[in-house]
């Protein structure tokens, strides 16, 4: 269920989210910044801004 997976993988649906809405600004971000620090920076945002329970239910 969606309930399941928002405990298990809250970082991968943020990151599948993300490349969804902003997927140009992901490519642009990827080329001119290194991946790993990319990453890293989509970590600790992720981390601070936690999504609405209503997000995940919308989809």
């Amino acid at each position: 269920t969606t309930s399941s997976l928002n405990v298990t993988s809250p970082i991968n649906f943020n990151l599948h989210s993300l490349l969804n809405t902003s997927r140009h600004s992901w490519i642009s971000k990827m080329r001119e910044t290194p991946k790993r620090e990319t990453i890293e920076n989509l970590i600790t945002r992720n981390s601070q801004v936690k999504p609405k329970v209503g997000d995940y239910d919308e989809k």
